[in-house]
C-alpha cells in the first residue's frame, strides 16, 4: 500500500448490513489525524 503524504484523503464508500458496528468504528477512525479516508457514501441493505 502506498503511503499517503499531505492532507488529501481517499474518498470512501462504505457498504453496511446488520447493526452498523463496523461503520461506527470506521467513522471514529476516519476522524483521527492519521486516517487516510474520508467517508463520502454509505449504502445499507436495510
Amino acid at each position: 500500500m502506498k503511503k499517503l503524504i499531505g492532507l488529501k484523503k481517499i474518498k470512501t464508500a462504505v457498504f453496511i448490513s446488520g447493526t452498523g458496528s463496523n461503520l461506527k468504528n470506521l467513522i471514529k477512525f476516519s476522524k483521527t489525524k492519521t486516517s487516510p479516508i474520508l467517508i463520502k457514501l454509505i449504502i445499507s441493505s436495510n
